[in-house]
């Protein structure tokens, strides 16, 4: 749910409950079959930077703002 476009088109962001919990996750453009976790503890709200080299979430036990670095961006 709630997919988010990387500013170049290569990546695509999404929340899944695929484990049981709201994660966030990002796949490559267009092959889309390995997706990467990135929440540990929840995660939602997915902004990009502007250069697409971060994402940006909510975490979802306390609220707090995480960011993780996009390799290959």
């Amino acid at each position: 749910m709630q997919p988010a476009i990387s500013p170049d088109g290569d990546w695509i962001a999404y929340t899944s409950n695929r484990t049981g919990a709201f994660e966030a996750y990002v796949a490559r453009v267009p092959a889309l079959g390995d997706r990467l976790l990135l929440s540990t503890d929840g995660g939602q709200a997915r902004v990009w930077s502007d250069d697409g080299s971060e994402l940006f979430y909510r975490r979802l036990s306390d609220g707090a703002m995480m960011m993780v670095p996009i390799a290959g961006s």
